[in-house]
């Protein structure tokens, strides 16, 4: 009885948290570059017996399938079609990947992220496009970037190694899990110019499973309220003996 009690308890618990994963992912649906996610559990068995006695959260899996493209007009927003990510210098000096192309230029010239960070190289140098004087920037599929058209450097997309583990960071950046990791290059993948990638985050399927999630938590609210009165009952027939 009380392991039936763990069991709908962790079934709560669980369920609790694919809503709040389903509540991030319908909250970013119309972020740019934004990839959806879940959390992955597993049984969970006491250590003694072997005998389940619940389950809790393993992993988070992310879902790197492309989302649709929007043309945008402006040169400055880029996106990957295929695989790979932007890198990019944050502010602490560290470097991560993102898919979110939306870029402007900050008061010196570079390319930056809508937060600050610089977007880098094929090099992992900062991209300068300059202020002054810059009457055409190009961004070709291969990632050159010419400037009034003159080649100044390669953007190049980075793919993480099957099997390296991957953290996500704050706004929608992602880290390898390992230090020391090198990023894939040798890809099929291109650059699209004056296009913005959309959030793969499907509305409908994530408020369908929303609901699903609800339900389930429900469910296990009242196997567990019933165990506890059974429990409960128990106690008192025991009492009255």
């Amino acid at each position: 009885m009380i392991r039936g009690a763990h069991i709908s308890a962790d079934g709560m618990k669980n369920e609790k948290q694919r809503h709040e994963v389903l509540a991030d992912n319908l909250a970013n649906s119309s972020t740019s570059g934004y990839k959806s996610y879940n959390i992955v559990h597993k049984l969970k068995a006491q250590e003694s017996t072997g005998v389940i006695v619940g389950s809790e959260a393993y992993d988070t899996h992310y879902d790197f399938s492309s989302g649709a493209m929007r043309q945008t007009g402006n040169p400055l927003d880029l996106a990957i079609s295929g695989e790979g990510f932007f890198a990019v210098l944050d502010v602490q000096g560290d470097i991560a990947y993102t898919r979110n192309g939306h870029f402007n230029l900050d008061s010196n010239g570079f390319l930056v992220t809508q937060q600050g960070d610089q977007v880098l190289d094929g090099a992992f140098a900062p991209i300068y496009i300059g202020l002054e004087g810059v009457n055409s920037v190009n961004v070709l599929r291969n990632g050159n970037v010419q400037v009034n058209g003159d080649y100044v450097t390669t953007m190049q997309a980075f793919k993480f190694p099957e099997n390296v583990g991957i953290i996500k960071k704050a706004q929608d950046k992602y880290v390898p899990a390992q230090e020391g990791i090198a990023l894939e290059t040798n890809f099929d993948t291109n650059i699209q110019q004056g296009f913005i990638e959309q959030s793969n985050v499907s509305s409908i399927k994530a408020s369908t499973d929303m609901i699903q999630v609800q339900r389930n938590y429900e469910s296990n609210q009242k196997a567990m309220k019933a165990q506890m009165d059974t429990m409960e009952m128990l106690v008192r027939i025991s009492d009255l003996q």
